[in-house]
């Protein structure tokens, strides 16, 4: 689950039920973490279209700002919670990029690339990672796998606008792709080992509208009882040309550095604490 959104989710979670950690991989640096390496899932002859008019929007988007609101809505064990996350991000169209997430007008965290280093800032924490990146554009399998896993969830558009292929990109996150089968035939539906995942794309321009993220799998898994649904919905309010500014930004001096791992993506901290104070975010 992405990092962002899972601090009120899964937090949530654990104060109702009682997580498991049973067969957690041990966490590694983030520097260390190759994108993934896996074979491109299926895409069936329906969804092909959608696919191919999905990658071509984003590979020729050059210089992008989008911003939305993901509203996650949980429902176990009787009980249940909503939380809203705005996320805002720009590109320039050449591999630099910011993520920014904040909660009731407070900082949640960022995700950000100048082409020669890249952070990963967990604000409510006061940690950070740094991140292995590339200059420019890359090959699916050279973005780095943080990135992937934080964006995926948080905010695809501008994921798929840092890869020179973004349907492979997105064949090598998925096990399987496919086009919705209810009534709106603009719909992709891609499955993930813990998630599935539902793009609605703007007929027209072929850019994603709306994400639907289905996080039952995943939850079932570690609250074997009472899980009824964990999803969040991406809603995209603005994509439109960006605006150039710096994508340089460095961790503030009382920030400790992190490993990112399974604990990390948990976000298992409560979500209500003060984060701490915004630094150098970009402008």
């Amino acid at each position: 689950m992405a990092i962002l959104l899972a601090a009120a989710l899964a937090t949530a979670a654990a104060a109702q039920t009682h997580p498991t950690t049973t067969g957690a991989p041990a966490t590694q640096s983030a520097t260390s973490r190759p994108a993934t390496t896996q074979s491109l899932a299926t895409v069936s002859e329906e969804a092909a279209p959608l696919l191919a008019k999905l990658s071509d929007a984003y590979l020729h988007a050059g210089p992008l700002k989008v911003s939305g609101t993901i509203i996650g809505r949980f429902d176990v064990a009787g009980r249940s919670k909503t939380y809203t996350l705005d996320v805002f991000g720009q590109t320039d169209g050449d591999g630099r990029f910011y993520h920014y997430g904040q909660t009731d007008g407070r900082g949640i965290g960022l995700v950000i690339s100048d082409g020669k280093n890249g952070y990963l800032y967990d604000q409510h924490r006061n940690s950070f990672a740094e991140l292995d990146v590339t200059r420019g554009r890359c090959e699916p399998g050279d973005l780095n796998e943080a990135i992937s896993d934080v964006l995926i969830d948080e905010n695809p558009a501008l994921l798929l606008c840092l890869t020179n292929d973004p349907a492979s990109l997105l064949r090598m996150l998925t096990s399987s792709i496919k086009r919705s089968d209810g009534k709106d035939a603009s719909e992709l539906v891609l499955d993930l080992k813990s998630r599935r995942i539902t793009l609605r794309l703007d007929e027209k321009t072929g850019r994603i509208t709306r994400s639907t993220i289905d996080y039952g799998p995943i939850f079932t898994t570690r609250h074997a009882a009472g899980v009824k649904s964990v999803s969040a919905v991406l809603t995209y309010t603005v994509q439109q040309p960006g605006e150039k500014i710096s994508y340089t930004w460095s961790p503030p001096a009382t920030a400790s550095q992190m490993r990112l791992g399974n604990e990390l993506l948990r976000g298992r901290e409560d979500p209500t604490t003060r984060p701490a104070a915004p630094h150098q975010m970009p402008h």
